[in-house]
């Protein structure tokens, strides 16, 4: 069921067990979806910088990725 927002994403919560989880297309445990982590993955592999990939990310996506979290 719904269980409210938080900085604008929908939350949803388990009838059953009570858990709760954002209404992402994120992987579990991730703030990225994998369509970003695939891109970034990418281009680190076609040997851009992580600084290269976090301006890139941000100019493409419009989001911003601390280059130590890529």
């Amino acid at each position: 069921m719904k269980y409210g927002f938080k900085a604008g994403t929908q939350y949803y919560k388990c009838k059953d067990c009570g858990r709760k989880f954002a209404g992402t297309l994120a992987p579990a445990g991730m703030r990225f979806t994998t369509t970003i982590i695939g891109e970034a993955m990418g281009l680190f592999y076609d040997g851009l910088s992580l600084a290269d990939i976090s301006r890139h990310l941000v100019a493409t996506e419009g989001i911003y990725v601390d280059p130590a979290t890529i």
